[in-house]
């Protein structure tokens, strides 16, 4: 299991350093942030499905960028307007994920990790950032996303991500999806 894990984050590293646009995207917000911030989200996700259907690069519907920060989510504007200025065109969507800590109702988080660990879907809870040479954080590993598994984080998260799933018509794009709702 630990090979495949390990084949797994080597894929993801090899692919994403393969697209010069997500490069150009990771070395933008490496700039802005300081280092601090990731991109996860469908930037990574949909890079793994694209690849696994063949596809160039699906659309996506924004930039997800998240900080460790102090809960005020103070530097959200700054720093969407700093890399709205570098790439326009581009929806940015910063978020202090202490911030959202607070917004639902947990206590502040110890990393960037942990804060992944609250998101909905095991396969989207991954992030990718340069600091300086690339980095991979995934609390639930890679192996769902890489097998086409869509499973909520906790069972709490079902009813949500089976919503994401029809909402953003993850099925259709991706028809080999297999969609994991009883796995507590």
């Amino acid at each position: 299991m630990e090979q495949e894990a390990s084949e797994y984050h080597s894929r993801l590293l090899r692919l994403i350093e393969a697209d010069p646009w997500r490069m150009e995207l990771l070395r933008a917000v490496s700039l802005v942030t300081n280092n601090e911030g990731w991109i996860g989200g469908g930037f990574v996700r949909h890079a793994v499905w694209d690849m696994l259907a063949g596809y160039d690069r699906s659309p996506l519907n924004d930039i997800d960028v998240i900080y460790l920060g102090d809960g005020t989510g103070g530097l959200e504007a700054p720093w969407t307007e700093k890399l709205t200025g570098l790439h326009d065109g581009i929806k940015w969507s910063v978020k202090d994920q202490n911030r959202m800590a607070k917004i639902h109702g947990h206590a502040a988080y110890g990393s960037i990790n942990e804060a992944l660990s609250h998101w909905v879907e095991t396969c989207t809870a991954v992030a990718f950032r340069i600091n300086p040479n690339p980095e991979v954080i995934a609390p639930f590993g890679l192996e769902d996303l890489f097998e086409g598994k869509v499973v909520p984080t906790t069972a709490a998260m079902r009813n949500l991500m089976m919503k994401r799933v029809k909402e953003r018509k993850w099925t259709e794009l991706y028809p080999f999806l297999e969609v994991v709702k009883n796995n507590f």
